[in-house]
Parts: C-alpha cells; structure tokens; sequence
C-alpha cells in the first residue's frame, strides 16, 4: 500500500520528489519586517511550503510558571541564555492584524 497525501495542489507520496517546507517558527519575535524578509527569501528559494507558528496570546503559559528555557546563543552557541518561558512566550506574541499580515504577504509571494 502507497502511503500517499496532497497538500493543496501538491501530492506527497512514495514515487514523488521530496518537498521542501521552510520552518520560520516564531523566531522572528512579533517583528513583522523580519517574517517578511524570511518569507521573500524561501520564495526566492522556491521553497514548496512555507510554515510558522502564530502566537496571539500569551496566556497559553500560566503568569507564575518557574520554568526556565536553556538555549545556546551568540555565533559560536557557547554563551547559555537561562530566560523564564512566560518571557519568552510574551516575546513571541503577534497580533492578529499582523498574522493576517504575514498571511497575505506569503500568499503574494505563493508560499502556500
């Protein structure tokens, strides 16, 4: 049995060539210019898909949380950046407005 699916006009199967999707996350941290940028530049690079992830509040993380992230920083990675996750999920918000935005920009470009 073919293990097969489509993804707008474009069919992921077994026999068919690998498509390449262009993970931004939110790393562009709620700056609009930023996400656009890295959009034009995976169309420019004929990217098949372009996705992200789109936080419109930070309540998905309670206000107290005492969980703190770990993550490598700086051109080398060496420099270790201890931040509370609320913090770092606040840093990440967008509003709707902008996603929307993004949204159209993507479109434009032909990034599904």
């Amino acid at each position: 049995m073919e293990n097969k699916f489509k993804i707008k006009s474009y069919i992921v199967s077994d026999d068919k060539p690998v498509c390449f999707v262009a993970e931004a996350g939110s790393f562009f941290n709620n700056n609009v210019n930023l996400a656009k940028e890295y959009i034009h530049l995976c169309s420019e690079a004929k990217v098949d898909f372009f996705k992200t992830e789109i936080l419109h509040s930070p309540d998905v993380i309670m206000k107290n949380t005492k969980i703190l992230l770990k993550y490598p920083s700086g051109k080398n990675g060496k420099k270790i950046i201890t931040e509370n996750y609320r913090k770092f999920i606040e840093r990440k918000v967008m509003n709707l407005d902008s996603s929307q935005k993004l949204f159209e920009y993507s479109k434009k470009k032909k990034l599904p």
